[in-house]
C-alpha cells in the first residue's frame, strides 16, 4: 500500500546483528526505521555469519513456527515467543504487552514479516 506521495505505508524494517552475552557471541534483532526493536533472537551465536544464517533459518521456518504468549512473573504484562516444531526458542518480543489480545497479534505479525522477508529475497542489514 502507498501514500499520496507514492512512499510505502509500511514501516521499513531491518535485522541487525549485535553483540550479546559472553564475549565473543552475536545475536539479532529486528528493528524499524527509527531503531525500534520489534524482535530480539533468543539464540546466541559464535560468528556473524552463523547469527545471519539463524535469521535465514528463521524466515525459511517461519510458515512453521508456533507463537507462545508468556505471563511476567509480577502478572502485570505479555510477552511472545517465537519456537520451533521441536519447541526450540529462536526468537522474542522486544518489549512487553499490557494487553494479551495486542501481544498475540504483534507475535503473529513478526511470522506473517518473517514471511514477507523471504519472498522479497531474504532480509535487509
Amino acid at each position: 500500500m502507498t501514500g499520496g506521495d507514492g512512499r510505502s505505508d509500511a514501516p521499513v524494517l531491518r535485522f541487525q546483528i549485535i553483540r550479546c552475552g559472553p564475549p565473543a557471541r552475536y545475536c539479532w534483532r529486528l528493528s524499524t526505521q527509527n531503531g525500534r526493536a520489534i524482535a530480539v533472537s533468543a539464540e546466541s551465536f559464535t560468528s556473524v555469519e552463523d547469527c545471519r544464517s539463524g535469521v535465514e533459518a528463521a524466515c525459511r521456518d517461519a510458515g512453521e513456527l508456533v507463537t507462545l504468549i508468556e505471563l511476567s512473573p509480577g502478572g502485570s504484562s505479555f510477552r511472545w515467543h517465537a519456537r520451533t516444531a521441536d519447541g526450540r526458542r529462536i526468537a522474542s518480543a522486544a518489549r512487553s504487552y499490557a494487553r494479551y489480545s495486542t501481544c498475540v497479534v504483534a507475535g503473529e505479525r513478526f511470522r506473517r514479516l518473517l514471511v514477507s522477508f523471504l519472498k522479497a529475497g531474504l532480509p535487509g542489514w
